[in-house]
C-alpha cells in the first residue's frame, strides 16, 4: 500500500520552510515600526501556514501593544 504525503500548505508563494525567514522580516518591520507590514506580509502569512506557531502569536501580540501604545 502506498502512503500519501501530507499535503504541503503555501501561501502568497512562502511554505513552512520559509516560516524562519518571515519571521525575520517581520521581526525587522516591526523594529523599524512598519507595523502593518509586519502584520499583514509576514505574521499573517506565517500564522496560516502554521496555526500553533509561536513566535508569531507573540510577534502579533506584541504588535497590538505597540499599535494601541502609538495611538
Amino acid at each position: 500500500m502506498r502512503r500519501s504525503s501530507p499535503k504541503s500548505v503555501s501561501m502568497e508563494g512562502f511554505s513552512e520552510k520559509d516560516i524562519p525567514v518571515l519571521v525575520r522580516m517581520a521581526e525587522s518591520d516591526a523594529g523599524a515600526g512598519n507595523y502593518a507590514n509586519a502584520r499583514r506580509e509576514e505574521y499573517d502569512i506565517i500564522l496560516h501556514l502554521d496555526p500553533n506557531n509561536a513566535a508569531a502569536k507573540q510577534g502579533s501580540r506584541k504588535l497590538s501593544l505597540s499599535e494601541q501604545d502609538s495611538r
